[in-house]
C-alpha cells in the first residue's frame, strides 16, 4: 500500500487499526504528525523495534502512549522513567510491569503524582510499601490506601491513623477487607461513605446500611452499584430524591418490574426517560428471557406503584419492547412445559400451546 497517497485521517485510522500489518505501521510511526504516530505507538501490532524507536520521539504523548503499549521492551523503561515529562513518569510509576528498581527509583520523584502513582501500583514491593507508609505525606498514604496488593494489616494501620481522603482510598480498595469495611461503613465524612457505597466489593450488608445513608450523595452511590441487590434498588426506587430515582431506573440489577414502575409512574420525566433507557439496554436472554424464575417476573404482575392495575406486560407492550415482552412470554412458557405434570395434565398443556394460547 502506498501511503503516500492517504489523507492524514485515514493514515491515522490505519496506524490504529489492529488488522494493519506490522510493517505498515513501521512506516506510519515515521509520519510527520504527532497523532499519527500516536496512534502506531498504542498499536498492539506495532514491531517492538519500532516501539523502541518511539520511545525517544519528541512529543510527549507519543512516549506516555508508548509506555502503556505491552509489546515495549522492558530496557526502554528506563530512559522513561527519567522522562522530562512529569506524565510520562506518571505513567512508568503506574505500570504493572514496571521493575521493582525503576518503582524505587519513582518513588523519590520530585512531582507528587509520579509518587502516588507508585504507591498505588500493585507490582510495589512490600519493602517499598513499608518505606512509603512511614512517610507521612498523606497524598502518598493516599495512593498507598488504593493498591489492590496492600496487606490487610497495612490498611488497618492506615484506617487507624490516616485522614479522611486516606480512609476513602481505603474505602474504594477493591480488596479492603471485610472487618475495615465495617468500621468504613459509620464513617462520619460523607466522602468516606460514598466511596465505599461505590466499592464494587462492597459487603450487601453494608450497602443495605448505606442506603438509608442521610447524605443523599451516598445513596447515589448505591443506587448506581452494579453489585447491589434488586431489593436494595427496589427500596430506593421510592426514594424521596431525584437522582437516587434515576440511577435506580438506570441500574441493569434493577428488577425489570420496578423499573418499568419507575417508567409509567415516577413523577419526574428524567426518572421515566431514563427508566425507559435501561430497560432498553437489558441483554434479554441474561437478564430476562431465562432469569425470569430467579427475579419472579411474570407478564401479569402488577407495577409497583401502580393504581390502576397495570401491569408488566401491559407496560412493557404501552412502552414498544414488544421483543421483550415476547422473550419474558416464551420463558414462562419454557418454564411451564418443564415443570412435571401428570400423565391427565400433559395433554391439556399441549392441546392449550397448539391452540395458540400463548402467543410467542
Amino acid at each position: 500500500m502506498n501511503i503516500g497517497n492517504l489523507r492524514d485521517d485515514e493514515k491515522g485510522r490505519l496506524a490504529q487499526h489492529p488488522a494493519t500489518q506490522p510493517a505498515l505501521i513501521a512506516e506510519l510511526a515515521k509520519d510527520k504528525y504527532w497523532s499519527i504516530r500516536m496512534n502506531a505507538a498504542g498499536n498492539l501490532s506495532c514491531p517492538a523495534d519500532t516501539l523502541a524507536a518511539l520511545a525517544a520521539d519528541e512529543f510527549w504523548m507519543v512516549r506516555m502512549v508508548v509506555v502503556g503499549n505491552p509489546r515495549l521492551p522492558i530496557s526502554a523503561l528506563d530512559d522513561l522513567a527519567r522522562d522530562e515529562q512529569d506524565r510520562v513518569r506518571c505513567a512508568v510509576a503506574a505500570l504493572a510491569r514496571t521493575p521493582d528498581r525503576l518503582l524505587t527509583q519513582l518513588a523519590g520523584d520530585t512531582n507528587g503524582d509520579v509518587c502516588a502513582a507508585v504507591a498505588a501500583n500493585p507490582s510495589c514491593s512490600p519493602a517499598l510499601m513499608e518505606e512509603i507508609a512511614n512517610s507521612g505525606d498523606e497524598y502518598l498514604l493516599s495512593g498507598l490506601a488504593s493498591n489492590p496488593a496492600a496487606s490487610a494489616e497495612l490498611l488497618a494501620t492506615l484506617l487507624r491513623d490516616g485522614s479522611h481522603e486516606v480512609r476513602a482510598s481505603i474505602a474504594s480498595n477493591r480488596q479492603c477487607p471485610e472487618v475495615l469495611q465495617h468500621a468504613l461503613v459509620s464513617d462520619k465524612h460523607v466522602e468516606v461513605r460514598s466511596a465505599l457505597a461505590a466499592n464494587h466489593s462492597c459487603l450487601l450488608a453494608c450497602l443495605e446500611k448505606l442506603k438509608a445513608d442521610k447524605e443523599a450523595a451516598v445513596r447515589w452511590m448505591v443506587a448506581e452499584n452494579p453489585y447491589a441487590s434488586a431489593t436494595i434498588l427496589s427500596q430506593l426506587s421510592l426514594d424521596k430524591d431525584i437522582d437516587v430515582r434515576r440511577l435506580v431506573a438506570a441500574n441493569q440489577q434493577t428488577n425489570l418490574a420496578v423499573a418499568a414502575g419507575l417508567m409509567l409512574n415516577d413523577p419526574d420525566g428524567v426518572v421515566r426517560n431514563a427508566a425507559h433507557a435501561g430497560i432498553q439496554q437489558k441483554n434479554v436472554t441474561a437478564g430476562f428471557g431465562g432469569g425470569v424464575s430467579d427475579e419472579g417476573v411474570n407478564l401479569s404482575m402488577p407495577l409497583p406503584g401502580s393504581r390502576l392495575g397495570i401491569t408488566l406486560g401491559d407496560a412493557l407492550l404501552q412502552e414498544g419492547f414488544t421483543d421483550l415482552y415476547q422473550a419474558l412470554q416464551a420463558a414462562e412458557l419454557a418454564k411451564i412445559i418443564d415443570q412435571p405434570t401428570s400423565s391427565e395434565e400433559a395433554p391439556v398443556l399441549t392441546a392449550l400451546s397448539r391452540q395458540g394460547q400463548f402467543k410467542l
